[in-house]
């Protein structure tokens, strides 16, 4: 969105374009958090602050997923100018930086945690596939993986995120139930050592943590056990992933809220066997990473476990398209 988009945001109230969208809410996600110390590359701090800035100056509420999805099951009014703010899997960062900036904001966070990754008894596959490619040779590897072989390409250069995609998509695309394992396939086929301990810019929160942001007004909720995509999981697996992970937060966490994130969370990752699931537990919502605003007259089942998110954006222009009705109308016509 350009300066001009502003301008036109700016002089066309939002109350008239609700009456075309209807009433809606953003959710933002975030992940990591830029920390030069820890070598960690993420959401910008200081463009950060400069959108909470605007949040708050412009006289916008932030609620807790929780709110949110409480407000749509029981039909009640919500502010015009409204958002969530929500973080998945539980790194340091996640602590130390995000939780006191958005406190200080007096903006509520939904806090979604990888629960063996709390527990340390593993780190995210894919953040395994970054540590792989950070630290193996250029040259020609194959992988074979549920019988099929793929080829890939690393360059002698330093920036490797294609062969990153490509490498976490096939892991997507194939059975997850054995996906740890096959990770350490992976490390020998690339010729790098599996690290004794989570690295240190990966490291995740402790439980303790987790009620520290809790005594900071944050939430604190299940994202899985392992973060293997349900999809690729036979339904007792899948099933297993999120009724344990709930299980752990509830044991952990006194005041945990009843909501979930699919892990990655895009159109494939989860299915409708995953969103019925939900719909029989006594949670009140899930949430996806598919892009798009939350839709306040919805309040089906099948709606409130595949509850639409907004990458958060680290510069303020785009940020204001999220919040206001340009990103809404732009969805409305692609669709």
């Amino acid at each position: 969105m350009n300066k001009a988009a502003v301008r036109v945001q700016e002089l066309v109230p939002a109350s008239l374009i609700r009456l075309f969208t209807g009433p809606f809410v953003p959710v933002f996600m975030m992940h990591r958090f830029a920390c030069q110390d820890r070598d960690i590359n993420g959401i910008d701090i200081a463009s950060l602050r400069g959108c909470l800035e605007y949040f708050r100056k412009s006289g916008y509420e932030a609620i807790s997923l929780e709110s949110l999805a409480s407000a749509l099951i029981n039909r009640n009014p919500l502010p015009e100018k409204v958002a969530v703010f929500t973080i998945d899997d539980g790194f340091i960062d996640q602590f130390d930086i995000a939780g006191p900036l958005f406190a200080e904001y007096d903006i509520p966070l939904t806090y979604f945690l990888i629960t063996d990754f709390i527990d340390k008894k593993l780190w995210p596959w894919d953040d395994q596939i970054s540590y792989i490619l950070t630290h193996t040779r250029a040259g020609q590897y194959r992988l074979t993986l549920n019988g099929r072989n793929f080829d890939i390409s690393v360059g002698s250069d330093a920036n490797r995120r294609p062969q990153y995609v490509k490498i976490r998509n096939i892991l997507k695309s194939v059975p997850n139930s054995s996906l740890y394992d096959d990770l350490s396939d992976i490390y020998r086929v690339f010729n790098v050592e599996i690290p004794a301990e989570i690295p240190d810019k990966y490291r995740p929160m402790e439980w303790d943590d987790a009620r520290k942001l809790i005594a900071q007004d944050h939430k604190i909720a299940a994202h899985t056990c392992s973060h293997r995509i349900l999809s690729r999981l036979e339904k007792s697996e899948s099933e297993s992933e999120i009724s344990h992970s709930i299980q752990r937060v509830n044991e952990m966490i006194e005041s945990s809220s009843p909501v979930f994130a699919y892990p990655t969370g895009r159109s494939g990752d989860f299915t409708q066997r995953e969103i019925d699931y939900m719909a029989n537990t006594e949670l009140l919502a899930t949430v996806s990473t598919i892009p798009g605003s939350v839709l306040t007259k919805k309040n089906k089942k099948s709606y409130l476990h595949s509850l639409p998110r907004y990458s958060m954006p680290d510069d303020l222009i785009h940020f204001r398209q999220c919040l206001s009705w340009v990103e809404i109308i732009k969805e409305k016509l692609r669709a």
